[in-house]
C-alpha cells in the first residue's frame, strides 16, 4: 500500500525494509475469506467470559496459606502472652519482696537507734527497755510479727499472743543480724533478726513478714492478665483471619485467573489496590498477561496475514503449472509468472516477520547513531532505488541520538519506496532530518497524487488500502514496518497530506529511546 502527502518536513519515525507498492488492489477486488482466527470454542457462551477488568470470586481461597498465617501468628502471640505475663509475675514478685526489706530495713534502724539512746538517768538501758519503747512506737501490718527475746526466752510480741514458732525461736539467741526467708507452716516468710546488747544481758528483735496474702493478690492479678491477654488473643486472631483474607485475596484471583485461563480470557486483568508485595504480584501477573496476549495476538495477526495474502499467490501458482503445455515459450512464461509469484511470496514473509518480531526484545540493537551521517548514508542508497530527483534537504548537524541504524535506514528506506510508487519517473523526492528539542524527525516528501484525511487514518495498517497510484510489487506492509519501527523507538510516525499535494511521512523519535 502507498500514499502521498505535500512536501513538508514533519517528525521522525522509524520502521522495516523497503516495500512499497503492494497487492492492496488485487486484495480490495478479492472476496476475504476468514482464515486462522481466535475463535470461541464450540459450545461456549461467550456470555460465559468474564468481562475485562471485572474483580474475580475465586473458587479456591487460598487457604492453607491463609491457616498457616494465622496458626503461626497464634502461637507466636500466645508464647508471647505467656512470656510477658510470666515476666510481669516475677517483677510483681520481687517489688513485694523488695519493699517488703525495706520496711525491715526502716524498722532495724528504727531499733538500733533505740539501743544507742541512754536512759533519761544516765545509764544505759537494757533489752527490755528498748524493746518496750520500740514496740509502743510501731504498729504491724497485715502478716507482720514482732518477737522479742531476752537471754534466749520470749520477752513480748506484736501483736501479743502470737505463737512462738521453732523455726523463729532458734533466732532468738543470735550473736549478728541476719536476713533471709523462713518456712512456716508451708508458707514462705521474710525475716530480719537484730540483735541487742546492753551490759551483760543480750537480747533479739525478729521482725517476719508473712507475704501469703499480698503473694495471692498478685497471683490473682496475673490471672486475670493472663485471662485478658488470652481474650485478646481470639479476637485478635479473628480480626487476622480476616485481614490475611484480604490480603491474599489477590493470591486467589490469580490462582482462579489461571485457571481460567485460555486465548478467549486473554482480556481479563487482576483489580489491583494498595502497594504491599500480593499487590505487587498482581501487578507482576497482569503485565505477564499483557504479555502472553501480545504474543498471542501477533500470532493471530500473523497466521491470518499468511493465510489471507498467500491464498493469491498459491492460486496463481497452482492454475499455471495446471495449464501449461508442452510449448517451450509457454513454459518460460509460466516459469517467469511462477517465479515472480514466489519471489513476492518471499518478500511478503519477511515483512510479516519483521512485524511479528517488532514488539520482541532483541527487535532493535540499539546504539549511538549520528543523524547527519544517518541522512546521508540514506541519500547514497536511495541513488539506486528509482530514476527519480533525489533531493536531500535540511540535515540535522551535531545531532546524536539512540537508535538501531539498520531499523532506522530500513524504515527511511520504505518511506522512500512508498513515495517511488506514488510519483513518476523524474519527479523530485526530497528527504532530510532535524532535532526538535528531545526528538529527532527524520522525513520523506514527495509530489504524488497525496490523499485524503481518511486514507491518511489508516495508511499503517497491514495490507491497507490506500488508493495507491501504482500496485508494484509490494507486499503492503512497507508502511505497517515504519510504524512497528518508530513505536519500538517509543517514537512514532505520521503523514501530512491532501488530495493533488503530495505527502510528507515523518519519523519522530526521542534522541534517547528506551531499552526494550
Amino acid at each position: 500500500m502507498t500514499t502521498t502527502g505535500p512536501s513538508s518536513e514533519p517528525a521522525a519515525t522509524t520502521v522495516g525494509p523497503p516495500s512499497a507498492a503492494t497487492t492492496r488492489d488485487r486484495r480490495s477486488a478479492e472476496p476475504t475469506t476468514p482464515t486462522a482466527t481466535a475463535a470461541a470454542p464450540t459450545g461456549t457462551d461467550p456470555a460465559d467470559s468474564p468481562a475485562p477488568g471485572v474483580a474475580l470470586r475465586p473458587r479456591g481461597w487460598p487457604r492453607k496459606i491463609r491457616s498457616r498465617i494465622l496458626g503461626w501468628y497464634a502461637v507466636l502471640l500466645f508464647l508471647a502472652i505467656v512470656v510477658a505475663v510470666g515476666f510481669e509475675r516475677q517483677v510483681l514478685l520481687h517489688r513485694l519482696e523488695q519493699r517488703t526489706d525495706r520496711q525491715l530495713s526502716l524498722q532495724i534502724a528504727d531499733l538500733a537507734r533505740l539501743a544507742r539512746t541512754p536512759a533519761a538517768t544516765g545509764t544505759p538501758a537494757g533489752p527490755g527497755a528498748v524493746f518496750d519503747q520500740f514496740l509502743t512506737q510501731h504498729a504491724t501490718g497485715p502478716g507482720q510479727v514482732f518477737r522479742t527475746y531476752i537471754g534466749g526466752r520470749p520477752y513480748k510480741s506484736l501483736p501479743a499472743g502470737r505463737a512462738d514458732d521453732a523455726p523463729v525461736r532458734r533466732l532468738g539467741t543470735v550473736t549478728a543480724p541476719r536476713r533471709g526467708t523462713l518456712r512456716i507452716d508451708g508458707t514462705e516468710v521474710r525475716y530480719a533478726a537484730v540483735p541487742v546488747r546492753a551490759g551483760d544481758r543480750h537480747g533479739v528483735l525478729v521482725a517476719t513478714d508473712d507475704l501469703a496474702d499480698e503473694k495471692a493478690d498478685t497471683e490473682a492479678a496475673v490471672r486475670v492478665l493472663g485471662v485478658v491477654s488470652v481474650s485478646v488473643l481470639g479476637v485478635s486472631s479473628m480480626f487476622a483471619w480476616i485481614l490475611a483474607g484480604n490480603v491474599l485475596a489477590p493470591v486467589g484471583a490469580v490462582t482462579a485467573l489461571a485457571r481460567r485461563l485460555s486465548e478467549r480470557h486473554l482480556s481479563e486483568r487482576i483489580p489491583v489496590e494498595g502497594d504491599d508485595e500480593v499487590a505487587e504480584l498482581a501487578r507482576t501477573f497482569n503485565t505477564m498477561l499483557d504479555r502472553v496476549e501480545d504474543a498471542f495476538r501477533t500470532k493471530r495477526d500473523f497466521l491470518n496475514d499468511v493465510s489471507h495474502e498467500m491464498r493469491t499467490p498459491i492460486t496463481i501458482v497452482r492454475g499455471h503449472l495446471e495449464l501449461m503445455g508442452d510449448d517451450p515459450d509457454e513454459r518460460r512464461e509460466v516459469v517467469a509468472l511462477v517465479t515472480e509469484e514466489l519471489d513476492r511470496m518471499a518478500r511478503l514473509v519477511d515483512d510479516l516477520l519483521v512485524l511479528a518480531r517488532a514488539e520482541q526484545p532483541g527487535f532493535l540493537r540499539l546504539a549511538t547513531v549520528d543523524v547527519a551521517d544517518l541522512t546521508s548514508s540514506v541519500a547514497a542508497k536511495l541513488r539506486g532505488l528509482a530514476p527519480r530527483e533525489w533531493v536531500v534537504g535540511a540535515t540535522a548537524t551535531d545531532t546524536v541520538m539512540t537508535g538501531d541504524p539498520d531499523r532506522l535506514t530500513q524504515a527511511m528506506l520504505n518511506l522512500a519506496s512508498n513515495a517511488v510508487s506514488q510519483t513518476d519517473a523524474g519527479s523530485s523526492i526530497r528527504i532530510g532530518s532535524r532535532q526538535e528539542g528531545d526528538k529527532v524527525a527524520l522525513w520523506v516528501s514527495d509530489d504524488g497524487p497525496g490523499m485524503s484525511p481518511e486514507v491518511q487514518g489508516r495508511i499503517f495498517e497491514r495490507f491497507a488500502s490506500g488508493g495507491s497510484k501504482g500496485a508494484g510489487n509490494g507486499t503492503g506492509l512497507g508502511l505497517a514496518i515504519v510504524r512497528a519501527i518508530a513505536e519500538a523507538h517509543r517514537g512514532q510516525v505520521t503523514v501530512t497530506s491532501a488530495p493533488g499535494e503530495g505527502a510528507t511521512f515523518t519519523l519522530l523519535l526521542p534522541l534517547h529511546a528506551p531499552s526494550r
